[in-house]
């Protein structure tokens, strides 16, 4: 399933979460708070004494939940895994990588942006993340945040079409058409179809 940013979120791993009788997280109507509920969910699976592995193991279950979710076509319920998740163990830089993509998709680019560059600051070359910090960025019209995002995602990742187009856009932005052009058709090199690089490029003079 693909967001309103155009970022994907990746495939379900339900491994971890079908060992854990987590169905009930979150009911409809719950007033509990995303820490809340996670840490009663916490208390029941593992009787109260969690060590840092419990918690690892545990913000996965929760983020595989939330991608269910959002694969469903609940993206108010995955968003509140994804949080609870985050509530466990703020090191999973996964689920900050997934609330992001769920803030920006229900219109907060700005808190999709400013959770997914705490992930950021755990997994500086977590290319994914580099690129979908890039897209909030660029959406909140900060240029220059989104292309310190990009060109590090290309250090990392040379050969990503998606890139390579959001630097041909941030180009374009900056009246270097020249530039846009040539790394617009690179990405479509990379990545054929790149619904990125084909629109934008289609916008550019000839």
């Amino acid at each position: 399933r693909r967001c309103s940013c155009g970022c994907v979120l990746p495939s379900v791993g339900v491994q971890i979460a079908a060992q854990l009788p987590l169905a009930e997280l979150v009911p409809g109507g719950s007033s509990l708070s995303p820490d809340e509920n996670a840490l009663q969910v916490l208390r029941r699976v593992f009787g109260g004494g969690v060590d840092e592995n419990g918690r690892r193991m545990m913000a996965a279950a929760l983020t595989s939940l939330g991608r269910i979710a959002w694969q469903a076509g609940d993206p108010a319920r995955a968003a509140v895994r994804f949080a609870a998740a985050r509530a466990v163990d703020r090191t999973h830089v996964a689920s900050a990588v997934d609330l992001g993509v769920a803030r920006a998709a229900a219109g907060d680019q700005r808190g999709a942006a400013q959770i997914t560059e705490e992930a950021l600051s755990m997994a500086p070359n977590h290319v994914a993340a580099l690129v979908a910090a890039a897209r909030y960025r660029m959406t909140l019209g900060e240029d220059a945040e989104a292309r310190a995002h990009v060109e590090r995602s290309l250090r990392v990742a040379p050969t990503r079409g998606e890139a390579w187009a959001l630097l041909g856009v941030l180009e374009a932005r900056a009246g270097r058409l020249v530039e846009a052009k040539r790394h617009l058709a690179h990405a479509l090199e990379l990545d054929p179809g790149n619904p990125d690089a084909l629109s934008n490029l289609a916008r550019l003079p000839k």
